[in-house]
């Protein structure tokens, strides 16, 4: 598996991915989420508001299996979303899974983000597609790069890159 053009790894192991896909900032889980992961998560998007200074957006990426976090990992999680970088401008996350369970969860969140009222646009999505939809206009507003994207272009990247970064023969990588 080839990774698209403008993608650089920058973790990938049993647990979770993190990389650039041009201007956006993709991270997904099908791991145990733990709090020197996500230090690691805000180290990285700290190194990538220096590289894109015009802006760049994040794409999440969560099972629904993995929203149950422990309280310690919790309160990091909730630090890095009340302290992101200023340029990161549209964050979208798609919590992944079927039936009401799923659907509970990415309804909770979603109420967490309104009540929140996080300085840039945020929502959460159900599939790749959908985020992708709301989040390509964020990315090509932004200066750069100069070439935009569509949607379906997006969605197929993603798919490439975590492919080729998720464990293979896993069953816990969702199928985004």
């Amino acid at each position: 598996m080839v990774l698209p053009a403008d993608t650089r790894i920058f973790v990938s192991d049993e647990a979770h991915l993190a990389a650039i896909h041009r201007n956006v900032y993709i991270t997904a889980w099908w791991g145990e989420t733990t709090v020197p992961r996500l230090r690691r998560v805000g180290e990285i998007q700290n190194e990538l508001a220096r590289k894109w200074p015009k802006g760049f957006v994040a794409l999440a990426l969560i099972r629904s299996a993995n929203a149950n976090l422990p309280a310690d990992v919790r309160a990091e999680a909730e630090k890095l979303s009340k302290e992101p970088a200023a340029n990161l401008k549209a964050i979208a996350q798609i919590i992944y899974g079927t039936g009401f369970a799923a659907a509970a969860i990415r309804s909770v969140a979603t109420g967490m983000v309104l009540i929140a009222r996080h300085p840039r646009p945020t929502k959460i999505f159900g599939t790749l597609e959908a985020a992708a939809t709301w989040l390509v206009p964020h990315m090509n507003a932004l200066p750069e790069p100069a070439d935009k994207i569509a949607e379906t272009a997006l969605v197929r990247n993603v798919r490439d890159i975590i492919a080729h970064a998720a464990p293979k023969n896993s069953s816990e990588v969702a199928p985004w």
